[in-house]
């Protein structure tokens, strides 16, 4: 009788937990600034032009609440990100980075706040790279690991203001004798909202 007891309070307490987790798909949009480390200083001793700002992310995600405190989930998102303007001759070559993110999120709950880590990877392109080193072959498109930590604020459960720090590890570009030419890494702060559809 008590091994039965025992099993039926165990049930209830986590069928309990579980009625307090919340599942569910969200969107997610924000921008701010970021800067994007390791790019060429000069092309042929010419001016350069750095842009910090705006950066934009949009995200689209699962998050499955383990219980009223711990939460995994998926984010698949798009990002572009400001870069250099090199003044070349008459004409000026604006670079800018775009990426596709695909990451796995740790949620951690407590109260109306809500801290997360996220790490993966992402298909990071460095338009007009290939104009920059005046080689047409050259390759635009690398994938990298990112890693991110963020925080919500949710004033319910369907909307949440969010503010996140987010980093994509640089790459060595193949096949140049510069050995310092690199994809550029991407340091970003953005702050943008969550809706949540659950």
């Amino acid at each position: 009788m008590k091994k039965i007891s025992f099993f039926l309070l165990a049930l209830i307490i986590g069928l309990w937990q579980t009625g307090l987790a919340q599942s569910g798909i969200y969107i997610t949009a924000s921008g701010g600034w970021a800067n994007q480390s390791k790019m060429p200083k000069t092309i042929q001793n010419k001016p350069v032009d750095i842009k910090h700002f705006p950066a934009v992310r949009l995200g689209v995600g699962y998050l499955h609440d383990i219980n009223g405190i711990f939460g995994i989930g998926l984010e698949v998102a798009r990002g572009w990100y400001r870069g250099t303007k090199y003044h070349l001759d008459a004409k000026q070559i604006k670079t800018f980075s775009s990426t596709y993110e695909f990451l796995a999120i740790f949620a951690l709950h407590y109260s109306a706040i809500d801290y997360s880590i996220k790490i993966g990877g992402n298909r990071h392109t460095l338009n007009n790279f290939s104009v920059i080193v005046n080689d047409k072959k050259a390759d635009e498109t690398k994938i990298q690991p990112v890693v991110a930590a963020g925080i919500n604020y949710n004033f319910n459960t369907h909307f949440a203001l969010t503010a996140e720090y987010l980093h994509s590890f640089g790459s060595k570009i193949d096949n140049f004798a510069d050995n310092s030419l690199r994809c550029p890494s991407i340091n970003a702060v953005l702050v943008g909202v969550r809706v949540s559809f659950w």
